[in-house]
């Protein structure tokens, strides 16, 4: 039976995978493309291909995945690996950096410790020099207070009653 192409629609050609592995069935579904107007003679020939049987996919991929494994270990083994690839620190290298690193730290260590000490003897300094002034001037107020007392102080005046020739 053959229908023209006219009243059939275009059909998209899709691949369908299945891959079975106990507890799970993975199905792979990949886009080919376009068949056109449906070719019969083409459907049938694809028709006439039996399924694998149950287990053949996993026999072939298992086969691939022994030849891949094998191939990966004799390229690892047997092929020369590049000269002069040493990016490692060896152990003397590593403790001579480790060496400048912790006397890097020490002279910043004493570089602020001594910076720490100029300061608290310059606070010590101004501190010293700021309490001699205060103190200083106290005294010349304590001075100007006796002096001020000491004028005012006067002979007690009587309040009572006025001298009658006054």
């Amino acid at each position: 039976m053959f229908l023209p192409s006219i009243f059939l629609p275009q059909l998209r050609f899709v691949f369908i995978s299945v891959i079975s592995v106990p507890p799970v069935q993975i199905r792979f579904v990949q886009f080919v493309g376009t068949l056109g107007p449906l070719n019969t003679d083409f459907m049938i020939t694809l028709a006439q291909i039996p399924a694998p049987p149950s287990g053949a996919i996993e026999t072939w991929l298992l086969s691939f995945a022994a030849i891949a494994s094998i191939a990966v270990l004799t390229k690892k083994l047997f092929l020369p690996k590049p000269p002069g690839g040493s990016d490692f620190v060896t152990r003397t290298e590593f403790h001579h950096e480790m060496m400048q690193v912790r006397d890097k730290i020490d002279a910043g260590f004493m570089t602020t410790r001594d910076a720490i000490d100029q300061a608290k003897n310059h606070l010590t300094v101004s501190t010293e020099r700021q309490t001699k002034s205060i103190h200083r001037r106290l005294n010349e107020l304590e001075t100007l207070v006796a002096r001020v007392d000491e004028r005012t102080k006067s002979e007690p005046v009587n309040h009572g009653p006025a001298a009658p020739g006054a």
